[in-house]
């Protein structure tokens, strides 16, 4: 249903400079993901998108759009969350059994937190992969598999791991165009 509504750029800048970026767009465009401190997504109109990928291209800072055919986390979704609300009414939950740390949340999971609402907060409100990776690595953990069929989480990993001294391990399940 949100299908070809919008479009995803990844930008290499910081989440203050990404806000500014996205303020003259009058809430067009989003945050969908902070996934380390220069890597930012944001999701929302193409038109405003392909503005501020001019803007970025002028000064040579990266930025590339995502081959997706829905904007996630932005407002094309927002006709949609009734919807979902509705058909996840029912949801039962429990506490996780073994450590859970959200990407919706940024923390830690500890109660019954993915009801209904939860769901919906995770198509439309920002991913905070970076806030969660900090989390982890406060927590001792180090050691990180991506599971997906190509790394694109890596370079954020990476990054998070420099930012904090952590000479940890990452691994892929999968790599585009290798066996």
């Amino acid at each position: 249903k949100a299908a070809h509504q919008g479009s995803m750029l990844a930008v290499g800048v910081e989440l203050a400079e990404a806000l500014t970026l996205i303020a003259p767009f009058g809430g067009a465009v989003s945050i969908a993901a902070i996934n380390a401190p220069t890597a930012i997504t944001l999701a929302g109109d193409t038109a405003a998108l392909e503005a501020i990928a001019a803007q970025l291209e002028a000064r040579g800072a990266f930025n590339r759009m995502l081959k997706v055919e829905v904007a996630y986390h932005s407002p094309t979704m927002d006709p949609l969350l009734d919807e979902l609300r509705e058909c996840l009414a029912d949801l039962e939950t429990g506490a996780p059994q073994l450590p859970v740390y959200s990407t919706v949340t940024g923390e830690r999971i500890t109660d019954t937190a993915f009801d209904d609402e939860y769901w919906c907060r995770n198509v439309r409100q920002p991913v905070y992969f970076f806030k969660a990776l900090e989390q982890l690595l406060a927590d001792g953990y180090e050691d990180f598999l991506e599971v997906g069929p190509h790394p694109v989480l890596s370079t954020a990993i990476k990054e998070c791991f420099s930012r904090h001294q952590v000479k940890g391990m990452l691994l892929s399940t999968l790599k585009r165009g290798a066996p």
